[in-house]
């Protein structure tokens, strides 16, 4: 009875503490579950027959045995089907080949360790009525009389009303994953979001060497076709050079999954000439990808981009009908709201400008939903994700605070022949709206 106490209570424990990014954790904990159901399905199975056995003695007591039959079998079968399910999940994610056609669809890591929660909260929530049966049994059997057993049942009844609802309640485990991420490094800064990314460092040695690696471009020297997906030249990243944080005037935003290049530069050659006009003749200093990153290590930068957004002022967002659907461009948006969650409304609104690309409309804004966005390594959108549902508690939450900050954002008309800017009112943003800890630069 101890034994089976101790295991329900750490059971969400165990599952806290595994986060949808590390496959081989997930995997791990997903086979010590099989071997755990596999054990206790045999045990319950063990005590059925041995209830059994007494079952037909014709006494009173005897016949009472039946009962705890008809509780251990149910508790039997459900262990079995749960570890089953736990099985055909894990062969879904690692071996999908080596099941039938109807069952093949791969799953995630994010997926299997939500199969992991389901499973154990309905496997616990169908034994607690089994062990809930066998106890009101013995009760009326003995008539209310003392039995050490009747305590023991009691808190097992209880251990499986506690994991039960752990695992069944995905509000509480993302509250318990925010609280387990706010007791050390702040994950709404960018450097816990590079460090979440893989980086390999500490927060403070990715900062570091970050800012090492942090490079600008001036924006005379940016290549005519630099937004085509296809385009590319050896000589682009010699184009850009060292920058300092808080240097780099603006950093470039944008959907490679956009087919409108022309339009980019256009807009970008727009946005170049209205800053020169209001920064006495200074070419801007700009962050784009291509020119930034050396294309031939982007390994070695792509967990630094958050950081390399901190460093600039200014976010242009060139917004084609694919941009909303790009995961890096939200949270681009996402760490780019911390860094200035200091300033006030005007100012922050006017840091954050953005261009409707033609197709794009403001409608499209209240369409977001996180889940549906997509990376180009499935890696990077779990990790992602569970970044953005620690910070905010829910995808649904940070859904919400994603189209506030759209709405808030300045949009400009830089394809017009006016080329002018139309502000809207900005009621709230992100980091107003969940009060996130300052940035650390």
């Amino acid at each position: 009875w101890l034994g089976g106490v101790l295991f329900l209570l750490s059971t969400p424990v165990v599952l806290f503490s595994l986060p949808p990014t590390n496959a081989l954790a997930v995997g791990a904990a997903a086979v010590a579950w099989i071997g755990a159901f596999l054990l206790y399905a045999l045990d319950f199975f063990t005590d059925a027959l041995v209830d059994l056995r007494f079952a037909g003695h014709g006494e009173c007591l005897g016949y009472s045995r039946l009962f705890p039959v008809v509780g251990f079998g149910v508790a039997s079968i459900s262990t079995v089907v749960a570890m089953i399910s736990l099985t055909v999940g894990l062969l879904r994610w690692r071996f999908p080949q080596l099941l039938p056609a109807q069952l093949a669809r791969a799953i995630t890591t994010r997926q299997l360790l939500d199969r992991i929660w389901r499973t154990c909260g309905l496997l616990y929530g169908s034994n607690l009525g089994a062990l809930s049966f066998m106890m009101l049994a013995r009760i009326v059997i003995y008539r209310g009389q003392a039995d050490p057993i009747f305590l023991w049942m009691g808190l097992t009844d209880l251990a499986f009303v506690v994991a039960s609802v752990s695992c069944l309640m995905p509000g509480l485990r993302l509250r318990v994953h925010a609280w387990l991420a706010s007791t050390g490094e702040v994950v709404a800064t960018a450097a816990s979001v590079a460090v979440l990314m893989g980086a390999g460092m500490s927060t403070q040695e990715t900062m570091d060497d970050a800012f090492k690696r942090l490079r600008a471009v001036r924006c005379n020297l940016v290549p005519q076709d630099i937004f085509d997906s296809m385009a590319f030249g050896d000589e682009w990243y010699r184009l850009s050079q060292p920058a300092e944080v808080d240097a780099v005037d603006v950093f470039i935003s944008h959907s490679w999954h956009d087919r409108q290049p022309e339009l980019k530069w256009q807009a970008l050659q727009a946005w170049r000439k209205r800053f020169k006009e209001e920064n006495a003749g200074r070419e801007p200093l700009v962050w784009i990808d291509k020119l930034c990153i050396d294309q031939a290590n982007v390994q070695a930068d792509l967990p630094h981009l958050p950081i390399y957004l901190a460093s600039c002022k200014q976010l242009l967002i060139l917004a084609g009908t694919t941009y909303l659907t790009r995961l890096w461009c939200i949270v681009e948006l996402f760490v780019f709201d911390q860094m200035v969650h200091g300033m006030n409304d005007r100012t922050r609104s006017e840091a954050i400008q953005m261009q409707l690309l033609p197709g794009m409309t403001e409608l499209m804004f209240d369409e977001f939903k996180a889940v549906e966005c997509q990376c180009h390594l499935r890696a990077d959108y779990d990790r992602l994700l569970d970044c953005v549902q620690a910070a905010c508690g829910s995808l649904d939450a940070f859904d919400t605070s994603i189209k506030v900050l759209l709405e808030s954002c300045t949009c400009l008309d830089l394809l017009s022949t006016e080329s002018r800017g139309v502000r809207r009112s900005r009621t709230m943003s992100f980091s107003s709206v969940y009060r996130m800890h300052p940035p650390v630069r």
